[in-house]
């Protein structure tokens, strides 16, 4: 009785609650279905935006690359002028613009550069040149030289050049880190005299296992002569003929250059590099007390007198103590005989000429801290500057060698020379007698310091590239 009244009560409870709705379940596929939408659609913009802003800053970083390129183009453009005509109708390198502007519309260039060129100290200009492409602005300033155009020949002489005797040689090398170079000019303003036969002439290997065409360069080619008559000939390929040993060359051309002006020597900077240094102030003292020189002993920079410079020599020339840095001597410097004298890092000016004795030698050694600077200088202090190097003696240097008088390169002697040779008389430029002289080439000695361009042509070299922003 009693399991029938529970029975009942079940079923009365039963009949007292609520049907389930039918529609509760579609409803809910339909919320799951929207808020999944919802978070497709903002994944699906965010996805959208970043892609956006992506492909904008991939256009912003190649607008910005166009207007580098545009700006180095404004930087090249300009020293083409500078090298050549500008648009101020000058051709001595002395424009200088300020907000000077040029369309470019070539291949996938399109913009504007603005340029300013100002002088700077020693023949040094900067150049500033913004370029323009769509909305992007990129600059780049660069710091050049105004270098003297014979500082692109390996060996440059005002005056006669004259080779003469069978072991007399010349070897020029074309620069390092060049695969090939077809040709290295030697220029001269006056006469290329070979005197006797039996001299060689030579090209340097520039590229493995090939001979390369030597340009000669002569302001009136009549004036290429052989023997003691000084007798022209029609052209350089006859210098075999005469009995000139023209080694590692598949031809030997002769053409008609300008003639140019030398370099002018800034002795003023010179002196001042000289001044500064201080690197040989220990060596001076100990050298002024073992030669019994004052004045050397208790001098702290290096421009030395003539007498201070042969106490030095004659101290360090049997002890094998280098000298350092920029070395100037006020008048003319004689290397005595069997010395053996190195300047490292510097350069060695003589105001009156340098002499080297029979059997020295003299060596200038340069790093890429002081590729610079210039090797060996000499100075017209009155009327004469030579370069002398005595029988069996021998002179490498790194670096450029301008010699204000003659050079003069006796039997026995050698001269090697990275960097290039200028001979600046213009009667007895340079005189090889039995003598050797290497050249190997090098761009860098355009921005030498100290020698500048003075009057003649000009070239303008960069040296530094800094980006702007």
């Amino acid at each position: 009785m009693r399991s029938c009244q529970l029975e009942a009560r079940r079923a009365e409870a039963c009949r007292r609650i609520p049907p389930w709705p039918r529609q509760e379940s579609g409803q809910s596929l339909l919320l799951f279905l929207a808020v999944v939408t919802i978070l497709l659609t903002i994944l699906g913009v965010g996805f959208i935006a970043r892609m956006n802003l992506q492909q904008r800053l991939v256009g912003d970083r190649l607008r910005a690359m166009e207007a580098r390129y545009i700006a180095e183009a404004g930087v090249e453009k300009v020293i083409w002028y500078l090298d050549g005509r500008a648009p101020d109708g000058s051709d001595d390198a002395s424009w200088r613009p300020l907000g000077y502007r040029e369309h470019i519309d070539a291949g996938g260039l399109r913009g504007e550069f603005t340029v300013d060129v100002r002088d700077l100290a020693n023949d040094f200009v900067s150049i500033v040149s913004w370029g323009q492409a769509g909305g992007a602005r990129s600059g780049v300033r660069v710091t050049a030289k105004i270098a003297p155009r014979v500082l692109d020949h390996a060996l440059f002489s005002a005056g006669l050049v004259a080779i003469e005797g069978p072991r007399a040689g010349v070897t020029l090398i074309g620069p390092a880190g060049q695969e090939c170079l077809p040709r290295v000019l030697i220029g001269v303003n006056a006469e290329l005299w070979f005197r006797t036969r039996g001299s060689s002439l030579e090209l340097g290997p520039s590229c493995p296992g090939r001979s390369g065409a030597l340009q000669l360069g002569l302001a009136d080619i009549k004036r290429l002569t052989v023997g003691d008559l000084h007798q022209p000939i029609a052209g350089a390929d006859r210098l075999r003929s005469f009995g000139v040993n023209v080694t590692n060359l598949e031809e030997v051309t002769l053409r008609p250059i300008e003639r140019e002006a030398v370099p002018y020597l800034d002795a003023g900077t010179l002196r001042r590099q000289a001044v500064q240094n201080v690197l040989n102030a220990a060596l001076n003292q100990a050298a002024g007390r073992a030669m019994e020189s004052p004045g050397l002993a208790s001098k702290r920079n290096s421009l030395y007198t003539p007498e201070e410079i042969s106490a030095l020599f004659e101290y360090i020339r049997r002890r094998d103590i280098p000298l350092v840095g920029p070395i100037v001597v006020a008048g003319p410097v004689t290397l005595p005989g069997n010395a053996n004298v190195t300047v490292a890092e510097g350069f060695l000016a003589a105001e009156g000429g340098l002499t080297l004795q029979p059997g020295s030698r003299l060596t200038i050694h340069h790093e890429a801290s002081s590729r610079l600077l210039p090797g060996v200088i000499t100075l017209t202090r009155e009327l004469y500057a030579p370069l002398i190097v005595g029988e069996g003696a021998s002179l490498a240097v790194e670096g450029v060698v301008v010699a204000e008088g003659v050079i003069e390169m006796h039997a026995g002697s050698t001269m090697t020379v990275v960097g290039a040779v200028v001979a600046s008389d213009e009667e007895y430029g340079l005189r090889l007698d039995n003598a050797t002289l290497v050249v190997r080439y090098d761009p860098a000695v355009r921005g030498a310091l100290g020698v500048l361009a003075g009057k003649g042509r000009r070239r303008v070299v960069p040296l530094a590239w800094h980006e702007m922003r």
